[in-house]
C-alpha cells in the first residue's frame, strides 16, 4: 500500500530591503483535489482527497548596529485552512480520521549569534 500524494504546486517569493535590514515573503502550497481511487484489492480506498490551498508569511529583521541579531515572524497557514498534508496515511478511505494539520498559527522568534 502507498499514499496517494496526487499533484502539488509549491510557490515561493521573498524580497530584501537591503537598506531597512527587513526581509519579506511568502510561500503556498496548493495540492490538488486526488479523485483517482486505488485499487480495491489493496485496501478498498473509496474516494477523493480533497484538495488545499496553504499560504505562510514572513518577516524577518536584522538591524545593522546588531548584525547578531536577528527578529523573525511568522504566520503560517494564513487562512486557517483545515487540512491534511498530502503525506497523511489513510485520507482515500472513508473510515480513517486524517491527522489535520494545525490552523493559524503566529510564531516570533529572536536569534542572537555569539
Amino acid at each position: 500500500m502507498t499514499m496517494p500524494l496526487g499533484q502539488t504546486v509549491s510557490v515561493e517569493i521573498g524580497h530584501k530591503f537591503q537598506d531597512l535590514g527587513l526581509t519579506v515573503g511568502a510561500d503556498a502550497q496548493i495540492a490538488l483535489e486526488e479523485s483517482a481511487a486505488s485499487d480495491a484489492g489493496a485496501g478498498g480506498a473509496d474516494q477523493p482527497i480533497a484538495g488545499y490551498e496553504v499560504v505562510n508569511v514572513f518577516a524577518e529583521y536584522k538591524p545593522r548596529k546588531m548584525e547578531n541579531l536577528t527578529v523573525r515572524a511568522e504566520i503560517n497557514n494564513l487562512f486557517d485552512e483545515t487540512y491534511a498534508a498530502r503525506g497523511t496515511y489513510g485520507q482515500e478511505f472513508a473510515v480513517v480520521v486524517p491527522l489535520y494539520e494545525p490552523g493559524r498559527s503566529v510564531k516570533l522568534m529572536a536569534t542572537l549569534n555569539f
